[in-house]
């Protein structure tokens, strides 16, 4: 099964708030004052920036450990290194260090 991600949480509470499956992110981008292409800039990178936590917390009702990611400044330059999401570069990491705990 594969771990949700803020993103995911934060589109699910949308959706619910808006009763349709539809224009979640452009809901969400009128919300926060940005367009819409940033927040699918969210999604390909598997969070949220922490300085639209606080208004994505208010316009979705959601806590805040469910809409705050812990991404390190370290894993966000592994993905752009890597080139590949976020989410991508913290599996690859995490299948590393489950190989050293397999040696």
């Amino acid at each position: 099964m594969e771990k949700q991600t803020a993103y995911d949480r934060v589109i699910a509470a949308v959706q619910a708030i808006t009763g349709k499956e539809w224009g979640a992110a452009s809901w969400l981008a009128d919300q926060i004052g940005v367009s819409r292409q940033v927040v699918d800039t969210f999604r390909r990178r598997g969070g949220f920036p922490e300085k639209y936590v606080s208004d994505i917390c208010r316009a979705t009702k959601l806590p805040r450990d469910q809409v705050s990611t812990d991404l390190t400044p370290e894993i966000i330059k592994l993905s752009r290194k890597w080139r590949c999401s976020v989410k991508e570069a913290e599996d690859r990491i995490m299948r590393a260090g489950l190989a050293q705990f397999n040696k």
